[in-house]
């Protein structure tokens, strides 16, 4: 009788020894539809940012070889931006629609961007590029490229989540020192169309989402595929930071002549 107690016994420690000594499964990350679901929901909310796109390859009618600024909302931006023409590379600084609490010959040193602005702003496609010789040239740009249509609550970046399909969530990875969690997916032709007119065939894209319950978009990378066998795919990677943060630029460009 004691011997079957002692086998009882020792088969109930083992038992007890080997669940306690087993590591914690690990938690289970969040599906890829959710979290761009709710990245989407969070752009709503989103009335500036800072931003940084680049690109590798040739896209056509897309000529921008790198853009970084700050964009609200309203229909304003400002930055620097690095062209590829079908002649010459050029490098610019500009300015797209009009600050508020700015005067015509610039402003102070520095100027507060405006929670809010005109719908005549946010209309404006005329952008003012200056370039290293202080040279001032206008230009028009796409709707569709326009901060007041990019940071839309109804279109843009938040169509640009909403149309992927096939998500999933591949892994973590931080942004500087921000933890996100890395989701895969596909952009039908037929949808990212209507922002890259031209594309040839679906393109895969990946979004970075932070892991925590803002859920806020902080990079968009594409590959859109060749239009012919003999060419590479191009990459585009968007770079969000500072969302709906105070932003104050250097205003010391002179203003354009009318």
């Amino acid at each position: 009788m004691s011997r079957r107690i002692l086998v009882v016994t020792a088969a109930v420690l083992t038992l007890v020894a080997g669940c306690t000594s087993s590591p914690e499964a690990p938690e289970s990350e969040p599906p890829g539809a959710s979290l761009v679901r709710d990245a989407s929901a969070a752009l709503r909310d989103v009335t500036s940012v800072r931003f940084d796109l680049r690109t590798q390859g040739a896209l056509p009618g897309f000529p921008i070889r790198s853009i970084e600024g700050v964009a609200t909302r309203s229909g304003w931006s400002t930055g620097e931006v690095d062209m590829q023409l079908p002649t010459e590379r050029v490098q610019y600084e500009y300015e797209l629609g009009h600050r508020e609490g700015a005067s015509s010959s610039g402003g102070s040193a520095t100027s507060a961007v405006p929670e809010g602005s005109s719908a005549e702003a946010a209309r404006d496609t005329t952008v003012t590029l200056t370039d290293s010789d202080d040279v001032m040239t206008t230009s028009v740009v796409p709707e569709r490229f326009t901060p007041a249509n990019l940071l839309a609550g109804d279109g843009g970046l938040h169509d640009l989540l909403g149309d992927a399909t096939e998500l999933s969530t591949e892994s973590r990875e931080d942004i500087g020192d921000v933890p996100t969690y890395r989701v895969s997916g596909t952009l039908p032709q037929a949808d990212i169309s209507e922002l890259l007119p031209g594309v040839p065939d679906d393109v895969a894209v990946k979004f970075w989402v932070t892991d925590n319950p803002e859920r806020t978009l902080l990079r968009v990378w594409l590959q859109v595929p060749p239009r012919k066998q003999n060419e590479g795919a191009t990459m585009i990677e968007l770079g969000l930071s500072e969302h709906n943060q105070p932003i104050e630029v250097s205003s010391s460009a002179p203003a354009p002549s009318s």
